[in-house]
């Protein structure tokens, strides 16, 4: 249904209505696969698909996302994306903090334009935009979208951003932003897989179909989480023998490292409070 749901939104950009998307879920759940997959779906379609990433790091460029989108598109005969490179070269050079860039003037002349370079490209040909960790995005990022997200359905372009279910963000100014975003946005939760979907997903990992009780082992242990079932079948392969998987029984079964570490790092984010109640 979900996947139906975010199909919908190619189609309409096809036929020149765009829409903004969040693609929200726990780390691990398969926001980005999903995302690849759409992308996959809207180029088969003739679409202009575009992708960019949001990092962690501090000191990213501000619109960042969209400038690395850009920067990789494919030359189309216009002079759409040499205008781009110029642009994005133009506003990395600035000396403007991006707290202050977004806010004054100069910042939205430069998101207008940013959002004209879109508009463009998107009347050009039907494109699809996915940004990923929208989560981490910078202040301009997110102002540009909020900027844009009012006309898009006067427009063929079809922006999808995932976001990380409890991820930290990086201020005050960021968060205000986002809930303005979300007035624009539709909304689709991924969320965990049941005993059948993670059966059929440790088939696809293992070549091998776990019994009823290993499933719903896997499936407790994993949380449901994508990620999490192939690094329980990684371990219980590695331990137990690839040939063995499919007759372990239940017991067999624990929580990955690496569901252990994520929920250990949200842990450390809980305010001093909770964490003492």
């Amino acid at each position: 249904r979900v996947m139906q749901n975010l199909s919908a939104r190619i189609q309409e950009a096809v036929a020149g209505h765009g829409s903004l998307t969040l693609l929200t879920g726990e780390a691990g759940i398969g926001k980005t696969r999903c995302a690849e997959q759409l992308l996959l779906e809207a180029s088969k379609l003739g679409m202009r698909t575009l992708s960019g990433r949001c990092p962690q790091e501090p000191g990213t460029p501000p619109l960042w996302p969209i400038a690395s989108a850009l920067r990789r598109a494919q030359p189309d005969g216009t002079d759409l994306f040499a205008r781009a490179r110029g642009f994005f070269e133009t506003l990395e050079t600035s000396t403007e903090s991006d707290a202050d860039r977004g806010a004054g003037p100069a910042g939205f002349r430069a998101i207008e334009q940013a959002a004209t370079l879109l508009r463009d490209v998107a009347a050009s040909r039907p494109t699809m935009l996915m940004l990923d960790d929208l989560h981490w995005a910078d202040v301009s990022t997110l102002r540009l979208l909020a900027f844009l997200a009012p006309e898009l359905r006067e427009i063929p372009l079809c922006v999808l951003a995932t976001v990380r279910d409890g991820a930290e963000v990086k201020g005050g100014a960021i968060e205000q932003v986002r809930r303005q975003l979300l007035r624009h946005a539709q909304t689709v939760a991924l969320g965990p897989f049941d005993r059948d979907d993670v059966a059929a997903l440790v088939e696809t990992a293992s070549g091998r179909r776990p019994n009823a009780g290993l499933a719903e082992a896997i499936r407790r242990a994993s949380g449901g989480v994508p990620l999490f079932v192939q690094e329980v079948v990684r371990t219980l392969e590695l331990e137990h023998g690839a040939n063995k998987f499919d007759a372990l029984p239940p017991g067999a079964v624990r929580v990955p490292d690496l569901a252990r570490d994520l929920l250990r790092e949200r842990v450390r984010r809980l305010p001093a409070r909770t964490l003492e109640v």
